[in-house]
């Protein structure tokens, strides 16, 4: 393999690995996000069942 496949290679596998890394973090937020806010989420839902 000459020295530009490599490059390429290598830039393929940093991209796809930024990528998934990326997702994980969005659906640790989101876990997080959750958890925190759940409880207001809750009582909002409630309150709008009672506007109903």
């Amino acid at each position: 393999m000459d020295d530009l496949s490599l490059r390429f290679l290598a830039m393929a596998a940093t991209s796809i690995t930024a990528f998934l890394l990326g997702g994980l973090a969005l659906k640790g937020l989101r876990i997080i996000f959750e958890k925190v806010f759940a409880e207001r989420i809750k009582r909002l839902e409630d309150e709008e069942r009672k506007t109903k």
